[in-house]
């Protein structure tokens, strides 16, 4: 196997690191908080299951087409869109007041993973040697997974202390982090197919 030029290795490092933080403030937002903050509001199990449901509803029908985007126009700029939708989605929620209110802006999150979701693992295959490809994948995954259990977690015992205005407080401070750390992220030539 092939090792990793520096420069390949230390890119896939940064987005790993990008995408841990991303995946860890997604599913702040996600679990336990948004089912217990919409049954607070009144909404009905019907609805809180929709609620938790729009973002991937929204994946389903744009995620296709977001990887073919980012094939034309490059995978740079398709998630720094990405990025941006992540990043000021979270101030949002601090706007709820009912719970139907709640739908729109989870509708609107999913378009944040679905850019991002496909064009991300696109990245790193497209940095990852090919003889690696499957341990770039592994490990990448591993810790996008890391950062999915672990915002829950966060998030439940911030909810726990201090309520509702807080843990959105934190996430939308940690997505502004991530924005941060994004852009800053140096992804290099990473080749659109024509």
């Amino acid at each position: 196997m092939e090792r990793a030029s520096p420069g390949g290795l230390k890119r896939f490092l940064a987005l790993c690191t990008v995408d841990f933080s991303a995946r860890t403030s997604y599913n702040m937002a996600r679990t336990p908080v948004l089912p217990l903050f919409a049954a607070a509001l009144g909404a009905e199990p019907a609805l809180v299951g929709l609620i938790v449901a729009a973002s991937t509803i929204t994946g389903i029908f744009l995620k296709a087409p977001a990887g073919a985007i980012s094939d034309q126009i490059g995978r740079k700029r398709t998630l720094l869109f990405g990025a941006a939708v992540f990043g000021i989605t979270p101030f949002f929620y601090l706007l709820v007041r009912q719970a139907w209110q709640l739908l729109p802006i989870r509708f609107f999150h999913g378009l944040a993973t679905a850019v991002y979701g496909p064009v991300v693992m696109a990245a790193v295959a497209a940095i990852a040697k090919r003889e690696s490809l499957g341990a770039a994948m592994g490990t990448f995954g591993t810790i996008a997974d890391t950062g999915q259990a672990l915002g829950p977690i966060v998030v439940g015992a911030l909810l726990a202390w201090a309520g509702y205005l807080p843990a959105f407080s934190l996430l939308s401070g940690f997505l502004l982090l991530w924005t941060r750390m994004f852009l800053r992220l140096r992804l290099g030539t990473v080749p659109t197919v024509n």
